[in-house]
């Protein structure tokens, strides 16, 4: 994105992963904006805007934008819960990120089978393709993971 930086955290664990990304997050956020740890990590939550990388290979990432001025800084988005306009939505929970990551892909996946009427197969290459996976800002033991599939995917053009 042109108006933020990246920060990322890659491990065989994503709740490392997740650890990983905070304290990356944190350290770029003090030194880039000269404030103290704790105003770091305030931001940090205030203006979560993550996403899960990548999942299917042996290491794990997640990443996340960070605004690139100091005037100015990004809104933490209103996760959707459920099916909206825009997106099909499913939503895992768990202590551990894995196990919430796992929940919300599988539960998408039989839920383009049950709603789109797509085969397994053809439900799993679909969501692998689209589906934006976004972990919850991390404020209490348990963690959840939203992810999105677009509806103008089955809109076509004229």
């Amino acid at each position: 994105m042109r108006d933020s930086w990246i920060t990322v955290g890659i491990d065989k664990d994503l709740n490392v992963a997740l650890d990983i990304l905070k304290a990356e997050t944190t350290k770029f956020l003090m030194e880039s904006r000269k404030i103290g740890k704790d105003e770091a990590e305030k931001l940090m939550l205030a203006s979560w805007d993550c996403r899960v990388s990548q999942v299917v290979d042996v290491n794990k990432g997640l990443h996340c934008f960070s605004s690139k001025s100091t005037h100015a800084s990004r809104r933490a988005e209103l996760l959707p819960v459920s099916e909206n306009r825009t997106y099909l939505v499913t939503v895992g929970k768990d202590t551990d990120l894995n196990k919430a990551m796992d929940a919300a892909s599988w539960a998408m996946i039989e839920l383009l089978q049950k709603q789109k009427g797509l085969t397994r197969l053809d439900a799993y290459g679909l969501a692998s393709l689209v589906m934006d996976c976004r972990p919850a800002a991390p404020v209490a033991a348990e963690k959840a993971v939203h992810c999105l599939v677009p509806k103008s995917t089955w809109v076509g053009t004229r």
